[in-house]
């Protein structure tokens, strides 16, 4: 209990300094008045006897110095002296401040922005349990349906190996239609990725062979915003591209695979009898290792797996699955290799932050210099070094504060642009935020900022170089030399970073340079692209073609359009679809040695739209229908390799 009176006694010495300061006067004029009343009360007179018991008292300012050591809070009241001095001096130069805060904000600003989408895609976990132990298997989106399954049999270092891919659909309700991507996945895969769903189940197995119900696994986003976040959405019936599904799951916030683009999931339909079954290979292979088995276990066992797929199939040399095999890891493969320009990046973000700490540190020697008479009396009153030195980092740190304070608002207005600007695979921005780690970095970040920027002008007044002596006259010799060697360091060591940036980024001028020279073969200046589906679920033979040439015929007739073609696949972008080609003077091409070729369908408008040049023969033309003659038109690598 004496404890805690104590603890209320201290906190009261330092929130009401002026109760208790107006509390300490008052008892020290009672005891004088006390005193004074029993020399009155002896004889003595009145003016005589205040004199007397303020000697007897002795020093009033001596004594209420002792009290208030007594109370124990001196270095609290100190530091919150420092503070409001600090305060007052920022105001006093509201021009050096502003500069000051704005120069150190600018590098804060970008290096907290920089850091959270490092931290979002590099540090932060992956939506999975346990990444570290899920790879992905080699040829990504290669794998057939039966070499599913034959690798999932004999692969024994996993626990367990799944199958999914992309697709697309549409979701079809009673206000409406409208684009779903999403992933197809074999049983296992929530097995596999240890992910457990906010609301009902995940797949079960043999969910993903013919006779199965049709379901459906909900992302929470697709939840919230189609369904109001109801929670008996649970077996309610959805139409998914013409196939009513049942909706058996919804994922926790948060949760994503393989990306953020896909709202939902659906079981492969894996029949043994179908020809996408065997021949449609399209499929990622991602596994769990087995708990205790070494890399080098895995190697072999891979190794293995490989030898069962050739011994079951005679794969051709372009796209033979047998030669090196390996996975990769989870968090490699589904972000891409983002960590080396991330971390560059990071890395001239943070020089930035390094010339604007030099910057205002030799606005901090400067401004410094010029406070000599300031300094002189303060050291004549009894100020040391240390206590100099200790006011100098107060008003640092304040004004790193504030610059953090700054920067932080820089950082939340600046980032959507930031993120939007660099290279993210497959809207992984979306899932990248300023939340409090950014708050708490920037904090810190200006915490240390302000105690690095100090150092400059301490390590000049440690030395004596603007204090003491030092401040006789504003022209001292010693002071302006010791000044000036600071300044002169940090110039340099601005210059030097400046030089550094520079050359990096003539560097990068250059690359981005020479990859905008680069003959793409199409101008995508002017195009924009707009991604369709019609399903063949619920549409005819006759009704799908009819419906395509109907909506480029409108969107020839917009203002402003010169030309409008179909692609099945957008260039550049990915490869394409895949497959192994014949020619018919070319006999020793058969069996194995077939080559594999990506290829997109187009329609007559699309050469045109992207000002694609026909070297030799022609383009697509309007008489290639389906019912015509089968034509295609190959680049300049094929017509070279064949």
């Amino acid at each position: 209990m004496r404890r805690l009176s104590d603890v209320l006694f201290r906190l009261r010495a330092v929130f009401s300094r002026r109760q208790m300061e107006a509390d300490l006067h008052d008892e020290v004029a009672f005891h004088i008045e006390r005193e004074a009343e029993k020399l009155v009360a002896g004889g003595m007179p009145e003016g005589e006897a205040r004199r007397v018991a303020h000697v007897r008292f002795g020093g009033e300012e001596r004594f209420k110095e002792s009290t208030r050591e007594a109370w124990g809070v001196a270095p609290l009241t100190d530091f919150f002296g420092d503070v409001r001095f600090a305060g007052r001096q920022l105001r006093k130069r509201p021009a050096f401040t502003a500069l000051a805060s704005l120069t150190l904000a600018l590098g804060i600003g970008g290096t907290v922005a920089l850091f959270s989408v490092v931290s979002g895609l590099m540090l932060r976990p992956l939506p999975v349990q346990d990444e570290a132990s899920l790879v992905t298997f080699w040829s990504d989106y290669d794998w057939r349906g039966e070499e599913f399954d034959l690798v999932r049999e004999n692969a024994q270092a996993f626990e367990d190996v799944a199958a999914y891919s992309d697709d697309a659909t549409t979701l079809r309700t009673e206000t409406g239609s409208r684009l779903l991507l999403l992933s197809v996945g074999s049983a296992g895969l929530f097995d596999v990725l240890g992910t457990s769903p906010l609301l009902g189940r995940t797949f079960r197995t043999g969910e993903d062979r013919p006779g199965a119900e049709p379901v459906v696994v909900l992302s929470h986003r697709l939840w919230e915003r189609d369904f109001a976040s109801d929670r008996d959405v649970l077996g309610r019936r959805i139409d998914l591209g013409g196939t009513v599904r049942t909706v058996i799951g919804v994922m926790p916030d948060g949760f994503y695979f393989p990306s953020p683009e896909s709202e939902a999931w659906v079981p492969l339909d894996l029949d043994p009898a179908s020809s996408e079954y065997q021949d449609n290979g399209w499929l990622v292979l991602t596994g769990r290792v087995r708990a205790g088995v070494t890399p080098e276990q895995v190697d072999e066992d891979l190794v293995r797996v490989a030898a069962v797929l050739g011994d079951r199939w005679d794969y051709p040399e372009a796209w033979d699955k047998t030669r090196d095999p390996y996975v990769v890891p989870s968090r490699e493969y589904l972000l891409g290799d983002v960590r080396a320009p991330l971390l560059l990046l990071l890395g001239a973000v943070g020089l930035v932050l390094l010339m604007a700490c030099a910057n205002v540190a030799a606005l901090l020697v400067t401004r410094t210099s010029d406070r000599t008479d300031e300094m002189s009396v303060r050291t004549a009153l009894g100020a040391g070094r240390g206590r100099l030195a200790r006011q100098i980092l107060t008003e640092s740190v304040l004004l790193g504060l504030v610059s953090g304070a700054l920067g932080m608002g820089i950082a939340v207005a600046a980032f959507d642009v930031l993120v939007a600007s660099l290279p993210l695979p497959r809207a992984l921005g979306d899932t990248l935020s300023l939340d409090w780690t950014a708050v708490t970095s920037s904090f810190a970040l200006a915490m240390v900022t302000g105690c690095a920027v100090s150092l400059a002008p301490m390590h000049g007044l440690l030395r004596g170089n603007l204090s003491g002596a030092a401040f006789g006259t504003r022209g001292s010799t010693r002071s302006n030399r010791g000044a000036g060697r600071l300044q002169n360091a940090l110039v340099v060591s601005e210059v030097l970073m400046a030089v550094v940036l520079a050359t990096g980024a003539a560097l990068l001028v250059r690359t981005v340079g020479e990859l905008r020279s680069l003959e793409w073969g199409l101008d995508p200046e002017g195009v924009m692209t707009v991604e369709v589906l019609m399903p063949e679920e619920g549409s005819s033979p006759a009704e799908r073609p009819q419906f395509y040439q109907t909506l480029l015929e409108r969107a020839e007739a917009l203002p402003g359009v010169e030309a409008v073609g179909l692609i099945g696949r957008i260039p550049v972008r990915d490869g394409g679809w895949q497959g192994s080609i014949s020619l018919a003077d070319r006999p020793d091409l058969v069996d194995s040695q077939r080559p594999s070729a990506y290829f997109r369908p187009v329609s007559p408008g699309l050469f045109d739209a992207f000002d694609i040049e026909v070297l030799e023969g022609r383009g697509i033309a309007e008489t290639d229908t389906r019912d015509g003659r089968n034509v295609a038109v190959v680049n300049e690598s094929f017509a070279r390799a064949m």
